[in-house]
């Protein structure tokens, strides 16, 4: 039987039994017959989703954001920030986590740079760098979703450095925020609580600064693995007063030299959305020969200031082996408010370095009191879980965190390919079907198949460009009232009135550009609501004072404009007009828009001074618009000399292609 005669009948079967035809997935499997490069790539695809994903980057809740630098002038003003390790040491992986700045960005990425290099200097003085990493000739080309790994293969280094080369840039604000950084030595994090010096710095209390960098606190949460328990960690019974003291301590079976103590705050399962569940606000770590600690060496007595909750992070007390002991103790004498009248102390895990291996994993637990119900034991504090998970160490951690970008890059690069295949193949049993049954029915029902496909894959681009247009108009203009309404509590009125000024103008952008945005979404039928009235609408408020002529197509020559094309239209339109008002003193604006022999162009031009193109840098809003044509399958032209005016011209295809 022919490769089309066997087509044919299939799409027959699929017509004569829709309901079967749509459960058995009748669509794919006949592409699967009709292409092998299809087949190969479906079964790539469906292997790579039964990979395990190997770890757990779970949704952290820090209480610290990270780092935070100024705002710069441009996108191409370097900032940079480094940690001291306080000596020369070896480094096997630095690990660069990205910011999150929830509500508004509730995702890692904020403010991540364009570009970027990591350094070393095992002098100190950056007389002898070492680049371990550098991205700073073209785009960083991997996602900013999850912690960035990056091998350093031993290189001796006192100092470690990020510069970000070129920065984001979101509504006019230029910055660099890292929410962590971690450096490997062996199984240790040597940069965990260590100094940190930057170009410049935010601080806004327990949000942002520079010591946030290295306070174990990310939007990731834990180094976690995915084999789960039941146990849920330590916790002593609930007291009616705070600060009734609670302890446990762990006993290692000899004295030992210690190295560092990691304590792994609670995240039971009943309290989904908080971390640091029971951990102290006061509390004290020592260290003994004895177990009635008659000879306490301390490790860090944070008895006498409050101490912030870490959330999720991971807390270590360092000690470096000038502490020797074999048993462990932490004590509480401040507990966490669980309800009013209800407080405990409670932790994930208890671990103990030394040698570079955790000695404490498995040792004997003792305690002042201790709650054995429910997830929580005694045994439970040196058990290798943290509340539910496994405790990874850190070297294995990158490791796998590595092995999911490059999965991650692999699943993108299948789907685009598969993507492809597949209307290809569809193509294919088009063609078959016609040739074995010769019938027009067919040949309509896979068209109306292909061009459902063709819709929906539009549809989804829509939904991504509005989604990205939400994040970066709407989004980034409140994170700038946010940052301008902290930087208000100040003592100066006339900076107040201006940054007061200036959420002003913001707030006003954010209205309007959810206003286009819904515009395009959910739009009224009426001339009154065609797209060339839009065009008039959304500069009204730009243009008062000034003389504007319109030359525009009736609405039913727009009428099938795709709505892709009308959103690069529409938001290229404002930042050409808002540049035009802006930068040229000119009294009077020209518009035109055209659509001709597939392609539909939009000029705006003024009377004002004009300027040199070759000259213009990326803050004249010229970058945006050919970065929208482009985007779109277009270009973006401008012609213009000082003195004698200026014309922007935007030409993109009609069909919309994005």
């Amino acid at each position: 039987m022919s490769g089309a005669l066997r087509m044919g009948l299939v799409l027959g079967c699929g017509l004569l039994h829709p309901a079967a035809a749509r459960a058995a997935g009748w669509i794919d499997a006949m592409a699967r017959v009709a292409s092998p490069e299809f087949r190969a790539l479906d079964d790539r695809r469906a292997e790579l989703g039964r990979e395990p994903a190997g770890l757990r980057l779970a949704a952290g809740s820090p209480n610290s954001l990270g780092y935070h630098s100024g705002v710069a002038g441009s996108a191409d003003q370097s900032r940079w920030v480094e940690v001291d390790l306080g000596g020369p040491r070896p480094v096997d992986t630095v690990v660069v986590f990205p910011a999150a700045s929830p509500p508004l960005y509730p995702h890692p990425g904020f403010f991540f740079p364009r570009r970027f290099r990591v350094e070393l200097s095992a002098l100190g003085d950056w007389s002898d760098p070492v680049t371990i990493a550098d991205y700073t000739a073209a785009d960083y080309p991997f996602p900013v979703d999850r912690p960035v790994v990056l091998p350093a293969r031993g290189s001796l280094a006192r100092m470690v450095r990020f510069t970000a080369t070129r920065l984001v840039e979101q509504d006019g604000w230029h910055c660099l925020s890292l929410a962590e950084l971690v450096v490997l030595s062996g199984k240790r994090n040597v940069a965990a609580g260590r100094p940190v010096r930057a170009f410049d710095s935010c601080e806004t209390g327990d949000y942002w600064g520079a010591r946030a960098l290295v306070d174990g606190q990310s939007p990731f949460g834990l180094p976690l693995g995915t084999n789960r328990t039941g146990s849920f960690g330590y916790s002593c019974r609930p007291r009616r007063r705070a600060t009734e003291a609670a302890w446990v301590q762990v006993d290692l079976g000899a004295v030992k030299p210690i190295d560092e103590v990691r304590l792994v705050p609670a995240r039971p399962p009943d309290l989904p959305g908080r971390g640091g569940v029971g951990f102290p606000q006061h509390y004290r770590v020592e260290a003994a020969a004895t177990a009635d600690f008659s000879d306490p060496v301390v490790l860090r007595d944070a008895t006498a200031a409050r101490v912030p909750n870490p959330g999720d992070g991971l807390v270590v007390v360092p000690a470096d082996g000038t502490v020797s002991g074999r048993y462990l103790r932490v004590t509480a004498t401040e507990l966490w408010r669980r309800d009013r009248d209800d407080f405990v102390f409670a932790l994930a895990e208890l671990q103990v370095v030394s040698g570079g291996e955790n000695v404490a994993r498995g040792a004997p637990v003792a305690a002042s009191d201790s709650v054995e119900d429910g997830g929580w034991s005694a045994a439970a504090l040196t058990d290798g879980f943290a509340s539910e998970y496994e405790l990874l160490d850190w070297p294995e951690w990158a490791e796998r965190v590595a092995q999911g970008t490059e999965r991650e890059l692999r699943a993108r690069a299948i789907e685009a390919a598969w993507d492809a295949a597949r209307i290809a193949a569809y193509d294919r049993v088009i063609a078959g079907a016609v040739a074995a049954c010769g019938a027009v029915a067919l040949i309509a029902v896979g068209l109306a198949v292909r061009s459902r496909l063709a819709r929906r894959r539009e549809a989804e681009r829509l939904r991504f460009r509005i989604a990205r247009d939400l994040h970066d108009e709407v989004g980034s203009n409140l994170g700038s009232i946010i940052l301008l309404g902290r930087s208000a509590w100040r003592d100066d009125p006339a900076q107040t009135r201006e940054d007061l000024r200036e959420v002003t103008r913001i707030a006003e952008e954010t209205a309007a550009s959810l206003r286009d945005l819904v515009w395009l979404l959910n739009r009224p039928g009426g001339a009154d609501r065609d797209f060339p009235t839009r065009l008039r609408e959304a500069v009204a408020g730009l243009t008062t004072g000034l003389a504007v002529t319109f030359h525009l197509p009736p609405a039913a020559a727009l009428a099938d404009l795709p709505l892709t094309a009308q959103r690069t239209l529409l938001l290229a339109f404002k930042e050409m007009v808002h540049n035009a008002v802006r930068h040229s003193g000119t009294a009077t604006l020209a518009v035109a828009l055209r659509r001709a022999g597939g392609v539909v162009a939009l000029e705006v031009t003024d009377e004002g001074r004009g300027f040199d193109p070759g000259a213009a840098t990326d803050g004249s809003g010229l970058a945006g618009i050919r970065a929208r044509a482009a985007a779109a399958g277009g270009r973006a032209d401008v012609e213009s000399a000082p003195g004698r005016g200026a014309i922007v011209r935007l030409s993109i295809p009609d069909g919309g292609r994005t």
